[in-house]
């Protein structure tokens, strides 16, 4: 785990949280972190690209393989899996994911 990633993505999920859901645009982000992941790792990829010049990211989607319908987006920032939403899913706890390979990501 890089922690200076992991500090920065923790410090911009803490930002989402001090909104108040009824002040997004449109209502993508109102029910954060829920069905918010492609529209959160859009902003998150370009706060990492422009205050901290990681230029190595790219944003992934994934399929739960025991449940097809359920898809989920996640960045890669320098080859760590980068995820600031996989806790809408019963299947982790943890708010902030930057990790080699996450375990997490491979299902």
């Amino acid at each position: 785990m890089d922690s200076e990633l992991y500090d920065q993505a923790k410090k911009f999920r803490k930002a989402f949280l001090k909104i108040k859901p009824e002040n997004f645009e449109f209502g993508l982000l109102s029910e954060y972190p829920k069905n918010c992941c492609e529209f959160s790792s859009y902003l998150l990829a370009k706060y990492l690209i422009e205050k901290y010049n990681y230029k190595n990211t790219k944003m992934v989607t994934g399929e739960n393989r025991y449940k097809t319908i359920q898809r989920h987006t996640w960045l890669i920032v320098n080859g760590l899996d980068v995820d600031i939403t996989a806790y809408q899913f019963s299947s982790t706890n943890k708010t902030v994911i930057t990790a080699f390979s996450s375990e997490w990501h491979e299902i």
